[in-house]
């Protein structure tokens, strides 16, 4: 696995500095930029373009992203190992969800503005034990273990899956635990092996790591529960994890490359690659090593029609590494904002959808987004930097916020009016 944390021996932070989080406080962007240049190599697709925030002095975790553009991750504000807070990016403004004295880490989100994290209060003996839920304005625990917990999960219908912490002779074994309308419970037995990265689609599929280390050399494999059984998906990997799942059924995971399974059949997607995620139409964001350059970067497999289209979407003398993909094609990541990968000063990255006034993106500025844009025209008062969190956004409307001031009125109408081509 290669993924970009401040553990990292080859890559610690020597750097002290101020942080962001007076900014984040006031509900700022935080230096949100257009990015120039993706680098001579980069292939950005047509009608997207790449913005940079949340640049900060210390580190900043893998952000996850939902179809309202809303992207959250958790960033280290401070020099202490445990001023780590949640941060929620929508349309161009930065809220933060968490204040706390303790590490609150590895966060998701739902298309519903629902956000969920670990939190390690300090005095728990190095341990995540509390998963935390953001939900209508207030924050509470989900629950919280002794023992331990890791990154949970979360779908559109706030159903809720995390790995806790179980006895066992090897090493770190954990369960996964599932939270729905219907209680809590545990989806896999008490033994040995460790489960974890659980990811839950919107059909209730729930696809994890399960990793036995009591064998030498260690062994991970892929598992998925559908239709109440578990199942164990056939891979070329000894040591296959990170695992993402969407709505249509596609299980994708990596190693040395990227696999992807659907009904009953793996296939190599992406070699070399690592850390997949995908979205509903099957596109899969991934990071590659350029052994040239000697660092990660962020890549993109698309599917249209059934043709397979690759685009290295940065090309720097940087790391760029894992993200997410939304179902509009929207991506994210984290990247270094130095050459150096011992200095873990990171900021987030998005590709965005341009924002020309084509709400329905057919390539034209017609009637039928003339209709999506009565349809998104916000009050006078209405403000979405005033709003109370996440779940108050303007999602798909925010296409036609061309002038990104946070609501669609008469300044996006004059520029949609010059765009107008009428129809073809």
């Amino acid at each position: 696995m290669i993924w970009l944390t401040e553990n990292n021996d080859m890559a610690r932070n020597m750097n002290p500095a101020k942080g962001p989080a007076a900014l984040a406080a006031a509900g700022l962007a935080l230096g949100a930029t257009l990015l120039a240049s993706a680098g001579a190599s980069a292939q950005v697709p047509e009608g997207f373009e790449i913005v940079e925030f949340a640049e900060g002095d210390y580190f900043a975790g893998p952000p996850r992203m939902n179809n309202c553009g809303q992207i959250v991750y958790y960033q280290q504000v401070g020099p202490d190992w445990y001023d780590k807070e949640v941060f929620v990016y929508d349309n161009g403004r930065i809220m933060q969800i968490s204040r706390t004295d303790h590490a609150d880490r590895s966060p998701d989100i739902n298309d519903r503005g629902e956000v969920v994290w670990n939190r390690r209060p300090r005095g728990t003996h190095g341990k995540d034990i509390e998963i935390m839920r953001y939900r209508n304005g207030l924050i509470d625990v989900v629950q919280r273990y002794d023992d331990g917990v890791r990154e949970p999960g979360i779908n559109d219908l706030g159903h809720i899956v995390w790995p806790r912490s179980s006895e066992g002779d090897c090493e770190a074994p954990f369960v996964i635990m599932r939270l729905d309308e219907t209680g809590r419970k545990r989806m896999t037995p008490k033994d040995d092996i460790t489960d974890q990265w659980p990811q839950i689609n919107n059909r209730g599929w729930i696809a994890w790591d399960h990793t036995d280390h009591c064998q030498n050399p260690r062994r991970g494999y892929i598992q998925l529960y559908r239709s109440s059984e578990i199942i164990t998906l056939p891979s070329a990997q000894d040591w296959s994890q990170l695992t993402t799942i969407n709505d249509v059924g596609q299980v994708a995971w990596s190693a040395d490359f990227v696999e992807l399974w659907e009904n009953g059949r793996t296939q190599v997607v992406a070699d070399p690659g690592r850390n997949p995620r995908l979205n509903n139409l099957g596109d899969c964001l991934f990071i590659r090593w350029h052994e040239d350059r000697r660092v990660w970067q962020t890549w993109l497999r698309r599917v249209s029609e059934g043709h397979e289209e690759y685009l290295r979407l940065v090309d720097e003398p940087r790391w760029n590494t894992s993200g997410d993909i939304n179902d509009w094609g929207e991506a994210c990541w984290n990247f270094l904002t130095t050459p150096d990968p011992r200095n873990l000063a990171s900021g987030q990255r998005i590709m965005r959808r341009t924002r020309t006034g084509d709400a329905d993106f057919d390539w034209d500025v017609d009637l039928a987004d003339l209709s999506q844009f009565s349809a998104c025209m916000t009050d006078p008062d209405w403000d979405e930097a005033n709003q109370r969190g996440p779940e108050d956004c303007l999602c798909d409307c925010r296409f036609l916020d061309i002038d990104h001031d946070g609501d669609v009125d008469l300044n996006d109408f004059a520029r949609f009016q010059n765009a107008f081509t009428g129809q073809r």
